[in-house]
Order: structure tokens, then sequence, then C-alpha cells
């Protein structure tokens, strides 16, 4: 792991520089009669920050920018003029009074089936979008922090008393899912009743005459045909501000070794801002974007080891994990939740007095 890698080298570089390299050491630390105050910098690396989403795009079906069905055909239940690769349904003379026309005619006799009369229309689109996207990547991300402790003398090589520490996290996550894209046909199913249908090709008139049928079909199907993929993307930044308020135990072990323990209450500061995008039936995209602040509370608990390199001066690390509430928040129709739990590895320097 990287963070063994910045840390193993600076505990062993101190252990083999020996006591007689640094400047000698009281037994105790300053000040053992009262309190010591303590402030430090240094770098945490958070394992945190998995993205959740929930798209809220339905299934890309009829009614919504992810379906485009055929244009000629008119509204099915509309009389109108229809036009299809195969054939047409005009108005009629008739049409207006009953319903029926004359003008209307197909290509083939593989269209007729049974008594119904079948015209089909291509050109129509859909994509089809995914479910809830996930995504686990979650990286170490680092963290700068300041703190600042007063630790109470319990015996000389106890003590303990409250530590604030305060840190800043970026975090930019996204995810990604596959769109489906596909070719629409309309297929218009028209009941010819007890009507003989002439032989094909037949194309009949306005004013006929010649047989009638209903203006309107009786059934009406869409087919699909996939043709390729796309992709439905989301992003989120977000600046998150962690302030752990907390207790510490201290222990020193040696004359320059010491090891700790403490735990506390976290207020989590995130300012996010999302976006997402999306392709449409027909080309073009469909996208959102939003922003927002969000508090957001905790728990964390630390265990860390320290040395002390002079009286006043030691650098330390230390495991911490947080229990914190995930931020959850939407982007247009989209909804997402940042998991803000997980383990910090850090590494500071610290000056007593």
């Amino acid at each position: 792991m990287k963070i063994h890698c910045l840390l193993m080298p600076l505990l062993a570089t101190s252990a083999l520089a020996g006591d007689s390299a640094l400047v000698d050491l009281p037994t105790e630390a300053p000040n053992r009669e009262g309190g010591t105050w303590r402030v430090g910098a240094g770098s945490m690396w958070r394992n945190i920050g998995s993205l959740s989403v929930n798209p809220g795009l339905g299934n890309g079906g009829m009614g919504t920018p992810f379906f485009l069905a055929p244009t000629g055909a008119g509204v099915a239940n509309v009389n109108g003029d229809r036009s299809y690769d195969d054939g047409f349904v005009n108005i009629g003379a008739a049409t207006a009074l009953t319903g029926q026309t004359t003008n209307w005619g197909y290509n083939n006799a593989g269209q007729i089936s049974g008594n119904a009369l079948q015209l089909s229309l291509a050109g129509g689109s859909q994509v089809s979008l995914p479910g809830g996207l996930r995504s686990d990547d979650e990286e170490f991300e680092a963290a700068p922090y300041l703190e600042v402790a007063y630790l109470k003398n319990l015996k000389p090589n106890l003590r303990a008393g409250f530590v604030a520490n305060l840190s800043f996290t970026g975090l930019n996550r996204s995810a990604q899912g596959a769109v489906g894209f596909s070719d629409v046909t309309l297929t218009d199913s028209f009941n010819l009743g007890s009507v003989i249908a002439p032989l094909p090709p037949y194309s009949g008139s306005f004013n006929g005459p010649g047989p009638l049928i209903g203006n309107q079909p009786d059934q009406r199907n869409f087919a699909t045909v996939p043709t390729g993929t796309g992709a439905y993307s989301f992003s989120t930044d977000t600046d998150l501000y962690s302030l752990a308020l907390g207790g510490e135990v201290e222990w020193l072990v040696s004359e320059r070794w010491f090891v700790s323990a403490g735990a506390g209450a976290v207020i989590n500061l995130a300012n996010w801002d999302g976006s997402w995008s999306v392709p449409v039936a027909g080309g073009g995209s469909l996208s959102a974007s939003d922003s927002g602040t969000s508090v957001l509370w905790g728990l964390y608990a630390q265990a860390g080891v320290g040395y002390r390199i002079s009286q006043n001066w030691s650098v330390n690390s230390f495991l911490r994990y947080d229990l914190n509430e995930s931020l959850d928040a939407g982007v247009g129709n989209a909804d997402f939740e940042l998991d803000l739990s997980g383990w910090s590895i850090g590494l500071g320097a610290n000056y007593s007095f």
C-alpha cells in the first residue's frame, strides 16, 4: 500500500538515528505537572466515496423522449391519412359519416392474414435505459488536516484530554450505464370483415367505387431491432469538510515512543454539484445539473503510534474509521447516494507546549 511506503521510512529513519542524534528528552513531556497543548498538521488518506445512482428515467418506452414512433401513419384512434412502406389508408368520401374509406391500397398478398390487412412503416427509434448504477471504485483520497489538542496529565506516562481535527477531502465520482439503440417499425392491422381484398397491387380512390374498410386500425404494434449501444453518464464533485471532536488517551511507552486511542463525533459539511446526460431517440441528448450543501453527522474511532523527536516536536501516524451519514441528493430525475463511511490512514507532525 502506498501509505505504508510513506509511513515506514519516516519511522525507520527516526529509530535508526538513535537517542544520541536527538535533543535529550526529560522523562516527562513538557508541563507534565499540568496539561499540554498540542498543535499538528498532516494528511489523511481516506477510503470513502462509493457512489450509487438511480437515473429515474423509466425504461425508455412510449410517451418519453426515448421513444420515437415512425411518422406518417397518424394517430391510431383518429381519422386521417396514413402512409406506410407497403400501402396506404387515407380518408375517403364516406369517412366523415361512417369511419370507412375506399381510399386504401396494399402491395403484396403476404399482407393479408385471415381477415386482416397488415401495413407496416419503419423509421422510428428507441433508447433503452439502464436501471440502478453503482461505482465501487473507491480510492484513497488525500485529506490534509489541522489538529489541536489539550491533554491533562493523569500519571507520569499517561495523559488524556480533548482533540479537534479539521480535514478537507475532494471526492470526484462518476458512474456510467449502457443504453441500447433500436430501430422501431410500426404495424397497423385493419379488419377486412367480409371484404375480399382485390388482388395486389391494389390502389383505391377517394370517391370509389371500391371495397370499404375502416380508416382507423383495429390494432397497432411496434417491433424493435437493436442497432447499437451508448452510455448514460452521471458525475458528482463533492468538497467534504470534516470536523472531528472527541477525546484522546496517550500513553508514553518509552522515552520517545507513545501510543494513543481516541473517539468522538464528526460534523461533515458537503458542498456538492452533480450532472448527468443521456442520448434520446432521434438524436441529441437530455441532461441536467444541480448543486447543494448538506450537513451530515457521524462518529469516529482511531488508534495511533508516535515518536518524540525532541521535547516539543513529535511525529505520529494513525488508523481511523468514520461512520458517517451518507450524502443523499437529487439531480433532475436522478437520485444519488455518496457513502462517506470508511477507513483513513494519517501521518502528521506535532508541536507541544
